[in-house]
């Protein structure tokens, strides 16, 4: 696909579409040449909905340059689902993504071409990427970079809800809609009135998936998050398994599982994965894009992928983000002071340190922050704090995990279906500190599952849980230092600590520009930071 100056860099160049979302092949029209989907639509009447989208397009770009085709193509982003579109006529390609960007597509512009897709391996192929010492900065400070920006100069995320229109001879784009999510409306009504519709409407979004797909597959944890969507697809399909991973006898993620499961009657086994710095497979897919640590899930990915061929893979994501409060501690009293709380709470390493390891001063690091938040459309300043962790780390640091998981199998969650985003985000933030409003939804959901306990032995709603939460609500905004003792010391009670110990980093001639001093105060700052000194190296070797 392409003339000249534009191309499609995916992994395959035919229509694309998976379980409930078939595309016929060809076009609907004279003038459309193709329509590239890729992703998964979750609603019945998904094709008739693309065949109304091509009809607009009979004429060559009324489907963009009319007001009807773009409102089409707005209801369309609206719909559940983690998707991307091209839809090809002789002279242009129309793009379109769904509201959330949950499937992450990216775009490449050099000498006079546009790349753009979601192979990144391909990207690296056929683009020299360079260091983009902002985005690197992000990365060593939060484990993402924000908004469009990557480590990479040459390379932008798509934002979500995009409609781009890109004329194939030049590459030039015109950007002709972007959907900006506000998140400050709140409803008043009791939290037990709230709870209850959102439950009912949980409930509703896992009937409304499990309908278009007669497979599904949970990756359940001990969690609240997978708890709730064990709870929501059991009782919307009888097709359903679920598997956990273990590291060893003892891990206490699986036994909870493995309990929860039972609970239901439910098929379940346990997949064996070991610590590594097998890494190269992880980095090598997702260029740096995803967290490396987690190289050690392929060997419980590969068996989960051969054991269940025909199911869609289900997992908890976004029940952390929608649920519980994530706004800060204390009101911040200004935008600066807002982004100076954003540098402390975010932080896996200093700012003043990882804008040094790119070459940056933190007041440079501190203004890209500053720019990201001041975009954001809400007035009040700890909304837009809210918004920073569903628009950045969600989206730039946790889509980017679902999407490895996609390397070997489809994979999906029902807390970012659109219905019921929408109605979460309104729940106000006093019901949702300390977990409150999650142990009404629980309640309401199914207060069986929280006769076992969680893997800190406690459980929701008890005393020890929300003294807990409590604290972690005053430690995610204490110094670095603080919060990585807290974090290993809760993996060693959990039994779910890796390897750290056991890494070694060699450091490529790629970190020269790093100052000795400063890989070493990074590498010592913790695991995590570790691992994307190991990433950043490895890239750009």
């Amino acid at each position: 696909m392409g003339e000249q100056a534009f191309f499609l860099v995916n992994e395959q160049q035919a229509p694309m579409a998976g379980p409930g979302s078939a595309v016929s092949e060809g076009p609907s029209a004279a003038q459309i040449l193709g329509c590239h989907w890729q992703g998964r639509m979750y609603t019945s009447d998904f094709q008739q909905k693309i065949a109304g989208l091509q009809a607009y397009a009979q004429i060559e770009n009324a489907i963009a340059l009319t007001p009807s085709g773009t409102s089409s193509i707005s209801a369309l982003q609206l719909l559940p689902g983690e998707f991307a579109c091209w839809i090809e006529a002789p002279e242009s390609v129309l793009f379109f993504n769904d509201q959330l960007g949950r499937l992450p597509v990216y775009a490449c512009r050099q000498n006079g071409r546009l790349l753009m897709g979601r192979n990144l391996p391909e990207f690296r192929k056929q683009v020299p990427l360079t260091p983009n010492p902002v985005g690197i900065a992000q990365t060593f400070w939060a484990g993402y970079a924000l908004g469009s920006t990557s480590m990479y100069k040459e390379l932008e995320v798509v934002p979500p809800g995009s409609i781009w229109l890109i004329e194939k001879e030049s590459g030039k784009h015109t950007i002709l809609n972007q959907t900006v999510a506000g998140y400050s409306p709140r409803n008043t009504a009791p939290m037990q009135v709230q709870a209850k519709a959102l439950a009912e409407q949980f409930l509703s979004v896992c009937q409304q998936m499990a309908a278009i797909h007669p497979h599904w597959h949970l990756s359940l944890s001990g969690g609240q998050d997978a708890r709730a969507v064990l709870s929501g697809f059991a009782k919307a399909t009888p097709h359903l398994s679920a598997s956990s991973f273990t590291m060893g006898k003892g891990f206490a993620d699986a036994i909870i599982a493995e309990q929860l499961a039972a609970q239901y009657h439910l098929p379940w086994q346990a997949f064996t994965v070991a610590p590594t710095t097998d890494d190269d497979w992880l980095i090598q897919a997702k260029a740096g894009f995803n967290y490396a640590g987690m190289a050690f899930i392929k060997p419980y990915l590969e068996q989960v992928a051969a054991a269940y061929r025909q199911h869609i893979m289900l997992t908890g994501d976004g029940g952390d983000k929608m649920l519980p409060y994530l706004g800060e501690p204390t009101a911040p009293t200004s935008l600066d002071d807002l982004v100076e709380k954003l540098l402390v709470r975010h932080a896996i390493v200093p700012a003043a340190l990882a804008a040094k390891a790119a070459g940056l001063h933190r007041d440079e690091l501190a203004q890209s922050v500053y720019e990201c938040v001041a975009a954001y459309p809400e007035h009040s300043l700890n909304d837009r704090s809210i918004h920073f962790v569903l628009s950045e780390r969600a989206r730039r640091a946790y889509f980017e995990g679902e999407d490895r998981n996609r390397l070997f199998m489809w994979s999906t969650t029902p807390f970012y279906h659109p219905d019921f985003v929408q109605m979460a985000m309104q729940v106000p933030d006093e019901y949702k500190k300390r977990y409150r409003f999650y142990h009404a939804f629980m309640q309401e959901l199914d207060a069986s599952l929280q006769t076992i306990p969680d893997a800190n032995g406690h459980r929701l709603g008890s005393v020890g849980f929300a003294a807990q939460k409590w604290m972690q609500e005053q430690f995610r905004s204490g110094p670095v230092w603080l919060k990585n003792m807290l974090r290993q010391i809760n993996a060693v009670r959990s039994g779910n600590s890796t390897a750290a110990s056991k890494l070694k980093i060699e450091l490529p001639s790629a970190l020269s520009f790093m100052p000795d001093s400063t890989v070493q105060q990074i590498w010592q700052t913790s695991e995590e930071a570790a691992w994307h000194l190991r990433t950043i190296a490895k890239v750009f070797r």
